[in-house]
């Protein structure tokens, strides 16, 4: 089969110069379903004044994110728009260098680190909700953003309760809305600048505390970075320490809160399920052990449910260095390539009715996401899939089983179809207000 070159794919036009960025901006589900429908599997788009080739569906998953050919970088992808908030990420390591980091910070996520952080994480989670507002509309998406990230700030950094997540909140929820701002000009008021500004916050914050870390005997994550040594015995920078702890902070309560937000949503849509996981959670010792959070199957399901439904990054871009061959089309190289879970996680030749919630599709019985191994992709995949999902499955599993044995839910009136704010990270526009009432026994 002859291969087309890359004018023969399909634009999708929209506005000079911004192309459709407003459109993606306003709605990204949207976008990529007609985008998809309109022209399949590889078409071209204008968004924030670049050119993008959308590779959509399971086999481009597969074929960028595993990256076998080594051509596609995470660093060149996502520098412009984070560069300047997020530098020294892992998102923005590639190759060796990315190895280095990304070694050198996984025993902090390895099966006695997360053990570790289970008895942490335990009695604040009880404390915490047990002070949640009942009997009123309250947006869930505030409350479960505050508790997120006053378990990071336990964990990772080793800080007693209270003592710094209201500080901090601000800054994050700042810097993760600059990064999609359109208006990228360092000014007071504008988003962008905001954002800059909160990271200078931060920055500061963690810098007066890298010399007490590394001289310390804490196992903390902040602990780890400040006193690892690389292969040839040298620590990292303080600004490596700083500027991983400020990414990791970001990425651990905000895509958890994501993502226990949808579940809250679809257990109120959905009463049975809310009952059927709240049995599950029942049958379960109280205080819960760390080895209970592998005997959830049915949490293991809805929250799976819930990340196909609802993940919390809409696109994962890469920069392509060399040309390649998708789908009989070529693309060229130098080019920005975007992939979509918001197109793959909702394709009715993979899932069964793929827009009703029904988590038994991830049962043993049905294993739908086996389907293609790259069709379910809430982490990405390949070397740079999130470092930090089992602990975030385990604090989504621990904050759960809290919730439901404590209280039962349903969407506040004002809230029965909650439109849902895509970018730059999946949350409903209203946050989710939800009324909480004690369960009738513990």
């Amino acid at each position: 089969m002859a291969i087309a070159t890359s004018s023969s794919i399909p634009y999708t036009g929209g506005l000079p110069w911004v192309g459709q960025t407003l459109d993606y901006h306003r709605n990204a589900f949207d976008f990529y379903w007609r985008v998809y429908q309109a022209h399949g599997e590889v078409s071209r788009s204008t968004l924030l004044l670049r050119s993008v080739y959308n590779l959509l569906g399971p086999d481009a998953n597969e074929l960028v994110l595993m990256n076998q050919a080594g051509i596609f970088s995470s660093k060149s992808a996502w520098e412009e728009v984070l560069l300047a908030l997020f530098p020294g990420g892992l998102m923005l390591r590639d190759g060796a260098e990315h190895r280095s980091h990304r070694r050198l910070m996984q025993g902090a996520f390895n099966h006695e680190s997360l053990q570790s952080y289970h008895q942490v994480m335990l009695g604040t989670v009880d404390c915490t909700l047990a002070n949640w507002p009942q009997q009123q509309a309250v947006p869930f998406l505030n409350l479960v953003k505050g508790l997120t990230l006053e378990m990071a700030t336990q964990v990772f950094m080793g800080q007693a309760p209270g003592t710094v997540a209201n500080e901090l909140q601000q800054d994050f929820v700042d810097m993760v809305q600059a990064s999609v701002a359109l208006l990228r000009l360092n000014l007071p008021f504008l988003s962008y600048g905001k954002g800059l500004a909160g990271r200078q916050r931060l920055v500061r914050y963690f810098a007066e505390r890298v010399p007490a870390k590394r001289a310390s005997q804490d196992r903390d994550l902040f602990a780890r970075l400040a006193q690892a040594k690389d292969e040839a015995g040298q620590n990292f920078s303080d600004e490596d320490v700083i500027n991983h702890m400020i990414f990791l902070m970001m990425a651990a309560h905000d895509t958890t809160t994501s993502t226990l937000t949808s579940v809250v949503r679809v257990l109120a849509e959905n009463p049975q399920w809310q009952h059927r996981l709240r049995e599950e959670m029942r049958a379960l010792p109280a205080p819960l052990a760390f080895a209970d959070l592998a005997h959830m199957p049915l949490a293991d399901q809805v929250i799976r449910e819930a990340l196909r439904m609802y993940p919390p990054v809409p696109t994962i871009p890469r920069f392509a260095s060399e040309a390649f061959e998708f789908k009989g089309h070529l693309i060229p190289a130098r080019s920005l390539v975007a992939l979509s879970p918001l197109v793959s996680h909702y394709q009715p030749d993979i899932w069964t009715d793929p827009h009703r919630f029904d988590p038994e599709r991830f049962a043993s019985h049905r294993a739908e996401d086996r389907r293609h191994r790259y069709a379910w992709i809430p982490f990405g995949g390949g070397v740079h899939k999130c470092i930090g999902m089992h602990f975030a499955d385990n604090q989504i599993k621990l904050i759960l089983y809290h919730l439901l044995r404590q209280y039962e839910w349903q969407l506040a009136e004002s809230s029965r179809a909650p439109q849902i704010e895509w970018i730059p990270i999946c949350h409903p526009r209203d946050g989710l207000p939800v009324v909480l009432r004690k369960t009738s026994h513990d």
